[in-house]
């Protein structure tokens, strides 16, 4: 193979089987491990793994999807960094919609207006979502984000 040609995968269906790929994805994003490398550490104090990301990702690769990374190790890597990357986007696009009306719900007594056009709300939804304590107005809010992302509730516990 000439240098910088990359050997060719076929397509991964994220979405097959319900998707699968992406739950078991999930789970591996959320170890203590791979998050530390992935999203940073939790305590400023901690030390450092001193793994780089792309390596973190050929071993969630070999979890997640094992034929291929066993054969294209460093592609499969690549491909798990960039759904990862786009797990995320989208998981920052709804969130930003708990902290905004986004055009879809309004209520004089959980927003405010920082001068910018929004609407922010006041409430919180905790790392295990809506509990008792969540106004209903972001326990729908929430129930409407997960129809359109099913994988928000995960993420939202890991990021």
């Amino acid at each position: 193979m000439a240098p910088g040609n990359k050997p060719s995968i076929p397509s991964i269906y994220w979405a097959a089987n319900d998707h699968e790929l992406t739950w078991k994805l999930l789970g591996e994003m959320g170890k203590v491990e791979n998050f530390k490398v992935l999203f940073g550490k939790a305590e400023e104090d901690e030390n450092t793994s001193g793994e780089s990301k792309i390596a973190v990702c050929k071993r969630i690769g070999t979890v997640v999807l094992p034929q291929l990374a066993a054969e294209h190790p460093t592609v499969v890597g690549e491909r798990i960094r960039g759904k990862i990357n786009d797990l995320q986007k989208q998981y920052i696009k709804h969130a930003k919609c708990l902290r905004q009306t986004c055009g879809g719900l309004e209520g004089e007594s959980q927003t405010q207006s920082q001068g910018d056009g929004n609407q922010y709300l006041d409430f919180y939804v905790p790392a295990d979502g809506p509990d008792h304590d969540t106004h209903p107005t972001a326990k729908n809010l929430w129930e409407q984000i997960e129809k359109e992302f099913p994988f928000f509730p995960s993420l939202h516990s890991i990021l």
